[in-house]
């Protein structure tokens, strides 16, 4: 899942890719998952047709849920593919990271680009 969040940092937020080079070894992979989450986030206005809100909100929903699975006592359901949520789902265990951060960031993305 690493090299999926590398990649897709680097081909979508270049200066974040860069940064992410200068981050020590151990702390890179938590760094892209979480850039990943940013990108995977900011993409959703850009990937719905036009004049579907719905859609969105099914997106924005869909990452709702996975954190709520990630930080859930059940974990994350094994059919779920999505690379990142697998990647972020390692992390936050592994570095004890709080739900705050990202449940803000989803509602921030969600008011700018799906209300605005």
């Amino acid at each position: 899942f690493d090299a999926y969040c590398l990649e897709l940092v680097r081909s979508h937020d270049h200066e974040h890719y860069l940064s992410g080079l200068l981050m020590p070894k151990e702390y890179r992979g938590v760094y892209f998952a979480i850039q990943a989450f940013n990108v995977e986030i900011a993409t959703i206005r850009d990937q719905i047709p036009r004049n579907s809100i719905q859609a969105g909100r099914i997106r924005f929903q869909f990452w709702r849920d996975s954190f709520q699975s990630i930080y859930s006592a059940n974990g994350i359901d094994p059919a779920n593919n999505q690379p990142v949520v697998h990647a972020l789902n390692y992390y936050v265990h592994k570095y004890n990271l709080t739900s705050r951060w990202f449940e803000r960031s989803l509602e921030a993305r969600y008011i700018f680009d799906l209300k605005s």
